[in-house]
């Protein structure tokens, strides 16, 4: 953790909840707990019952720990490339999401320099030397797991092709649910309320946005599941979120999910709506949610998730 809070303050890396959340401290100690383990392994499977010299424990922790410093460092490296595809993400994605892998990188990356030189010297120092060991809890819990496991791992083994058999008939069928799951990179949150964005052809007067809002108003009143219709036309005084006269921001506050009786669902509340409102001509509507709106104005100046941005060229002939 010093060692990636030492990078992110070199790199221009703030500390928040997206760089500093997904940080895994079972990542982080995998390398250690490896060279650990190992260690632990090689001193009592060769020197069981015996006190070891200073010198003997060195050699004995150097010789453990380079035998397994590679598969601990290849494990800490195949969990850094997973990483290294979410760096190249660009738009919200990217500013939301590349911190966290910034952070978690500079962690792994940390780590993996920690096990390979301050893990086996600590190791070296403070493991007990006296490799003799009494039968414990554990050991006889472990004991027991592994009477259950031989049995199973013995028939796996003497039943090869039914075994294979098995695992290719669920991967195929779990390909086969995954293809049709659906996905997405981010989901939508469903906020509990709507926002509807509602545009007059352009030129429209303020008179004219407000009957208009009147209408739609009544409309969306009409739906037991509003509890609440608040709209905002064009700029205000002071304006931090300038809009044109022909532009309404129209927040609809909702009840609770259990009264609803149009739709059980957001989806389909949304376009029921949008499918009343289509009454009223002239008039275009973007549905979204409050703070999905403010998120993606901010971020990209765009209300809605999905833009087309026309360039026109102009080419000069002589």
């Amino acid at each position: 953790m010093l060692f990636a809070i030492i990078l992110m303050n070199a790199f221009g890396v703030s500390g928040n909840l997206m760089s500093l959340g997904a940080i895994d401290f079972g990542l982080i100690v995998d390398g250690a707990v490896i060279i650990v383990e190992a260690t632990l392994h090689h001193l009592h499977s060769r020197f069981k019952g015996r006190v070891l010299s200073r010198e003997e424990m060195d050699r004995e922790v150097f010789v453990s720990a380079s035998k397994i410093r590679s598969s601990a460092a290849f494990g800490e490296i195949i969990i850094l490339i997973v990483y290294i595809p979410i760096l190249t993400l660009v738009g919200i994605e990217g500013k939301m999401f590349r911190p966290m892998a910034i952070t978690v990188s500079f962690a792994i990356l940390g780590a993996l320099l920690l096990s390979l030189t301050y893990v086996p010297m600590m190791s070296a120092l403070c493991l007990p030397r006296n490799t003799a060991h009494k039968p414990n809890f554990s050991d006889r819990m472990m004991d027991r797991f592994q009477k259950w496991y031989d049995p199973i791992i013995g028939f796996a083994l003497s039943n090869r092709v039914k075994t294979m058999a098995v695992a290719v008939v669920l991967f195929l069928g779990s390909v086969f649910l995954f293809a049709r799951m659906g996905g997405e990179f981010i989901p939508t949150l469903e906020e509990g309320d709507f926002a509807f964005h509602s545009i007059l052809p352009q030129g429209a007067s303020l008179s004219q946005s407000i009957a208009n809002n009147a209408k739609v108003e009544k409309i969306l009143l009409q739906f037991p599941e509003v509890e609440q219709v608040v709209g905002r036309t064009g700029s205000a005084e002071i304006p931090t979120d300038p809009m044109p006269p022909e532009a309404t921001d129209l927040m609809i506050i909702l009840k609770d999910k259990d009264e609803w009786t149009t739709a059980h669902d957001r989806e389909a509340l949304q376009d029921t709506m949008l499918k009343a409102l289509k009454q009223i001509p002239g008039v275009f509507y973007e549905a979204t949610q409050p703070i999905q709106m403010r998120f993606n104005e901010l971020m990209t100046g765009i209300r809605q998730d999905v833009a087309v941005v026309l360039a026109r060229t102009w080419t000069r002939w002589r």
